[in-house]
């Protein structure tokens, strides 16, 4: 049973992550961060809002199936482009970089709605969820 255990704490040491993007309008703010599996990454928009002068998360979703992004793209500088934050309508857009062959998505926009996010639109076949 030890055995299991150390093995199952040394797969969860191998997670790495990485904040994309973040940006702030008013007390609302976004992050975009890419989590690796092996090769393959997920990434997740988060969004947060100013509680007294602390940051509290509102949410956080995966914009695409597990593995629909190559580590390789999204783990490095220069993998997010048109990151928009709209704190007056709590609204989230930006584009990723699937892979440097295959390229940008199509727009993810999100909304804040009931404190939750909502939205997800991309059209290159990496259906949101």
């Amino acid at each position: 049973m030890l055995l299991l255990a150390a093995s199952a704490t040394a797969s969860a040491a191998q997670v790495e992550t990485r904040v994309m993007a973040s940006r702030q309008d008013g007390p609302f703010r976004a992050e975009l961060v890419a989590s690796r599996s092996g090769t393959d990454a997920s990434v997740f928009v988060r969004a947060y809002d100013r509680a007294g002068g602390d940051w509290r998360l509102l949410d956080s979703r995966r914009v695409a199936r597990r593995g629909s992004f190559a580590w390789a793209s999204v783990g490095r500088p220069g993998s997010v482009r048109k990151f928009t934050v709209d704190g007056d309508h709590r609204r989230i857009g930006f584009e990723l970089l699937i892979t440097p062959a295959v390229g940008w998505s199509q727009p993810y926009v999100y909304r804040v709605a009931d404190g939750k996010l909502a939205g997800g639109l991309q059209l290159c076949g990496c259906a949101p969820g």
